[in-house]
């Protein structure tokens, strides 16, 4: 059998970091919400959105699961 994924926590984004070329930016994500180092940010086409995400976490605002 194969591991499952549930859902805990849902964040709502006005963006998400994405490249220049369009690709949204998993392993920032991943980083954001495990508050470790995101790595190299050159490719981020909009610093804004890596803002965002961290201050909904920092504030805690996300949706628990039910």
């Amino acid at each position: 059998m194969e591991p499952v994924a549930v859902v805990g926590k849902v964040v709502i984004l006005n963006k998400l970091p994405k490249t220049r070329t369009g690709k949204v930016m998993r392993r920032v994500l991943g980083a954001a919400v495990t508050g470790q180092n995101p790595g190299d940010l050159s490719t981020l086409e909009d610093e804004e959105s890596l803002e965002e995400l961290k201050g909904a976490f920092s504030r805690g605002s996300y949706l628990n699961k039910q």
